[in-house]
C-alpha cells in the first residue's frame, strides 16, 4: 500500500472544499483511519499515513437548540417518515446524535427499555 500522508491530506482538502469540514472529518474517522489501521496490523513495514492533527475542525457546540414547537414539528414529520423517522424520534428521546444511534449494538440497549 503506497498511500502517503500527503495523499490523505489532499483527499481531505478536496472533501472539505466540496462538502465541508465535518464531512472530511467523518471520512477520516470512519473510512481512512480504520482502513489504515487494519492494513497496519497485516503488514510489518506499513506505517499509517494518518497522524494527529489531520482533523479539519473540532466539534463545536451548537449555536441554538430546537424550541418546543420545532420539536413537535420534527416528531410529527418523523411519524410520517417510516423507519428513518423512528431513528429521528429515538434521537429526540435520547438526546443522541444520529451517527451514535446508527452504530448502536443490542448490548448498548438496557432490557428495561424493551
Amino acid at each position: 500500500m503506497d498511500i502517503k500522508r500527503r495523499d490523505v491530506s489532499l483527499l481531505l482538502d478536496h472533501i472539505e472544499d466540496n462538502h465541508g469540514a465535518q464531512q472530511a472529518n467523518q471520512v477520516l474517522r470512519a473510512v481512512i483511519s480504520p482502513m489504515a489501521s487494519w492494513y497496519q496490523t497485516r503488514d510489518d513495514t506499513y506505517v499509517s499515513p494518518v497522524v494527529k492533527g489531520m482533523m479539519r475542525t473540532t466539534n463545536a457546540s451548537r449555536a441554538r437548540i430546537l424550541d418546543d414547537d420545532e420539536i413537535r414539528a420534527v416528531w410529527k414529520a418523523a411519524n410520517e417518515s417510516g423507519a428513518f423517522g423512528g431513528v429521528v424520534q429515538l434521537a429526540l428521546l435520547t438526546a443522541q446524535r444520529i451517527d451514535k444511534l446508527m452504530t448502536m449494538r443490542w448490548s448498548d440497549i438496557s432490557p428495561d427499555w424493551l
